[in-house]
């Protein structure tokens, strides 16, 4: 080989490397498409260090986009619209729920990302993202609180609940979010300790687990059809798995 094309030739080698490093440190895509006959996904992914992931879904300006994370303190999304320099939503002064009005027709990316000590650590991080897209007339650019609950939703109904000691002889609303193909379900319950106000508590079924989405310790043992649930020592509910799952 000709000497004076080694020169050439590691220049080119490094300019390679360099682009696949570029590559490598792009964000991680995933194309969001629901399965047939229904209107929402689950996703449980992992996030380390400098990694991002990018949910890009096509939606028409009659949609409403509602998403959902759930993670330690330190993971984020924003939403951007086809077009727009800035993002239109922001979970880390938003909060981790959104429900939005689609404001034009495109394709819009929900951009994962770390921060802060969890970033800094480079340590692998799980989180789970709720993606639904339905039709719909109404929604907000903020986050759904936890007295409006879910706009759109695959059931509702009573479940029987109670305060402070055990037996069901009250019934609280309820709103379900279903994922029948992954087994995950999100319930939304009219919380039993707040009268002449409705305050959800919101749980979270994946596999055969249930939890609280904002922490509170839960305590949930099958009998029958129905999971008998305890949350924080002092709310008492009993869910039919047709509540959770349909059947």
């Amino acid at each position: 080989m000709n000497r004076s094309c080694l020169p050439a030739m590691t220049l080119m080698l490094s300019a390679l490397a360099a682009s696949s490093a570029m590559a490598r440190s792009g964000p991680q895509l995933q194309r969001v498409v629901f399965a047939q006959g229904t209107q929402s996904e689950y996703y449980d992914h992992t996030l380390a260090g400098g990694d991002t992931r990018d949910y890009v879904v096509n939606a028409r300006q009659a949609h409403t986009l509602a998403i959902s994370l759930h993670a330690s303190s330190g993971v984020y999304f924003t939403v951007h619209a086809q077009g727009r320099a800035r993002p239109v939503f922001d979970s880390m002064t938003d909060g981790p729920r959104l429900e939005l009005r689609v404001p034009q027709d495109g394709r819009y990316t929900i951009h994962t990302h770390l921060a802060g000590a969890l970033r800094q650590s480079g340590r692998p991080v799980p989180y789970q993202l709720h993606i639904a897209l339905t039709d719909a007339d109404a929604g907000s650019t903020r986050r759904v609180p936890a007295d409006t609950g879910p706009a759109r939703y695959d059931a509702s109904g009573s479940v029987g609940c109670t305060l402070g000691h055990s037996g069901f002889e009250r019934q609280c609303g309820f709103r379900v979010v279903r994922n029948l193909r992954q087994r995950k379900a999100d319930i939304w319950i009219a919380n039993p300790a707040y009268s002449g106000v409705i305050r959800y508590r919101v749980l979270q079924l994946t596999g055969n687990t249930l939890r609280d989405r904002d922490g509170d310790p839960v305590s949930a043992r099958r009998q029958d059809d129905n999971w008998l649930v305890d949350v924080a020592g002092r709310e008492h509910y009993l869910i039919p798995d047709a509540a959770l799952l349909g059947g």
